[in-house]
């Protein structure tokens, strides 16, 4: 979305200038919306566990075919923050770097960020490298504060929390499906664990709040996500399911 300024004067948009635009994936099926709605509450608990996030606004837009006399459609999207707002907000830079080394990012939030995406679900990521050809990283922005490198994740739609019916694992890593959770995380920094753990076990009640803030949020969603979160919570409440899903899976 690419604003001028004189037309969001005075609006929730004010003073933003291009936003991204997270929409619904074809138009005959409800449940499309519910995708939506899903990652929407990916970015959300995201926003639950550090301020090293993009905000997202959850929106109902009305769409109007200008071709064609057909009654306007109304579907959820949601716009998530510019990079440069997040850079602002945090006082950090983002990098703008073909790669990067583990050792250049924060361990303790690569740890926690690498917790969230098992707590999700997702694998399609990199928090040092970019697709081929292109900078890095792989739907994670690095922000710095001018010594250690902060991965800021986004895009959560090949997530199991998600579990859009395009959604496919890479192949390399052998999954059975986006369902199938694989911890990503780094060995170095698995001393970081037990405080990655406790703090989102701590926010434990706040996330599945996020269910009944979250307005349109149908029985099949609930259902999947609920059932998705509390093999999440069960394996890292475990110290032997977290041993033998997370500390020995390790990279």
């Amino acid at each position: 979305m690419n604003f001028k300024t004189a037309q969001i004067e005075g609006t929730i948009f004010g003073g933003e200038d291009k936003l991204k635009l997270v929409t619904h994936c074809q138009n005959k099926s409800p449940k499309n919306e519910q995708y939506v709605l899903r990652e929407y509450m990916a970015y959300r608990i995201l926003r639950t566990l550090t301020d090293k996030s993009f905000r997202t606004k959850l929106l109902r837009i009305t769409y109007v075919n200008n071709e064609k006399n057909d009654e306007p459609m109304i579907k959820y999207g949601f716009v998530i923050e510019d990079e440069d707002k997040v850079g602002e907000r945090l006082g950090l830079t983002a990098l703008d770097t073909i790669e990067l080394s583990y050792f250049q990012l924060d361990r303790k939030e690569t740890n926690l960020i690498s917790l969230f995406e098992y707590l999700i679900g997702n694998t399609d990521y990199s928090m040092i490298r970019g697709p081929e050809g292109e900078k890095c990283c792989h739907n994670s922005v690095p922000f710095s504060n001018g010594d250690l490198v902060s991965p800021v994740p986004y895009d959560f739609d090949f997530s199991g929390l998600v579990d859009a019916p395009y959604a496919e694992p890479n192949p390399q890593l052998k999954l059975r499906s986006v369902r199938t959770r694989l911890y990503r995380g780094r060995c170095e920094n698995s001393k970081h664990l037990p405080d990655s753990v406790a703090h989102i076990l701590s926010k434990k009640a706040e996330i599945y709040a996020l269910m009944d803030e979250i307005p349109d949020f149908d029985k099949s969603s609930r259902d999947s996500v609920t059932k998705y979160l509390d093999e999440f919570f069960e394996i890292v409440s475990n110290e032997n399911l977290t041993e033998k899903n997370l500390l020995k899976r390790c990279s």
